[in-house]
């Protein structure tokens, strides 16, 4: 039906505003913004839980690592089998080193030795290397002859990237000390950081 005027003119249709039109895309603006925001928030949310768990698992694959290496049940010839070296950088960040008689099997005729691990830091002279925790075997080297700064460091194999500070403690039957030295410890305790977190993680050895 067409509207018209008292004179039998047509009225022309009504269109919107601009001020209506501005007014509804507000709204919708609004609409949006807190039917999203929720989302936003979820996702944030997710993404760092996804970091965090990731994180976590990176730091106890390479702690369960180390405490892998130290499942020896193999006599070693001659002195301390295990060697927990406190040490600490320039500013007091934790720097321990740790070596140990080798209970890796090596096959064939390749000769028993020692792992050690510690911390590759930005400043460390003559290195190229990415920073972080490394491990070296030392086929040959009995724990009580291994120098943790004499190594070469493009020997070492990367463990985890990015490693800040390492700090240990073994309980020797009685308590938790930070120094260390003789027969493989009941149990282990191992302290990473690395871009601002951190991880402590404990094992039990076997005797």
């Amino acid at each position: 039906m067409i509207l018209s005027s008292p004179g039998g003119a047509r009225r022309p249709p009504r269109g919107f505003t601009l001020v209506e039109i501005l007014l509804v895309l507000a709204l919708v603006g609004i609409v949006a913004a807190v039917g999203i925001a929720p989302v936003v928030h979820t996702v944030g949310l997710l993404t760092r839980v996804e970091d965090d768990f990731a994180e976590d698992t990176a730091f106890r694959l390479a702690a369960s690592r180390m405490a892998g290496d130290w499942q020896s049940l193999l006599p070693v010839p001659q002195g301390p089998a295990f060697r927990l070296i406190r040490r600490d950088k320039f500013g007091g960040a934790a720097n321990d080193a740790v070596v140990a008689w080798s209970g890796v099997s090596r096959g064939g005729d390749r000769p028993q030795g020692s792992v050690l691990y510690r911390v590759i830091w930005p400043d460390d002279p003559f290195s190229a290397m990415i920073p972080g925790l490394y491990r070296w075997f030392l086929g040959g080297l009995l724990p009580h002859q291994v120098d943790p700064d004499g190594v070469s460091l493009d020997r070492g194999q990367l463990v985890l990237p990015d490693v800040t500070a390492l700090r240990l403690r073994v309980h020797d039957g009685a308590a938790w000390v930070g120094q260390y030295e003789g027969e493989f410890p009941p149990g282990v305790e191992i302290h990473l950081e690395r871009d601002g977190k951190a991880l402590t993680y404990v094992d039990w050895l076997p005797q």
